[in-house]
């Protein structure tokens, strides 16, 4: 017959406890963490869905700002090309 270890029936149940209770709150930091996590992972797709929407409603002042933006560029590069001409 097996030997009986000195510590008793009860003795082993709560240390079961105590390991279980342990393990719940590991288990709650970790979800808790996880979840945080989570929040943190979506907040680039946020940022890019919201500077989508504010460049599809705000097309026409993009429009207009390129618009003059290469006007700008055209007129400087004529210039610079009629006044290398000119020497």
């Amino acid at each position: 017959m097996a030997e009986r270890d000195p510590v008793s029936i009860q003795d082993q149940l709560d240390l079961m406890l105590e390991y279980e209770r342990r393990m719940d709150r590991r288990d709650k930091i970790r979800t808790v963490g996880s979840f945080i996590r989570g929040c943190i992972s979506l907040l680039p797709t946020a940022i890019i869905l919201y500077s989508f929407y504010l460049a599809y409603t705000n097309v026409d002042l993009l429009l207009q700002y390129s618009e003059q933006l290469m006007n700008k560029v055209i007129t400087q590069a004529a210039q610079q090309t009629l006044g290398g001409m000119g020497r």
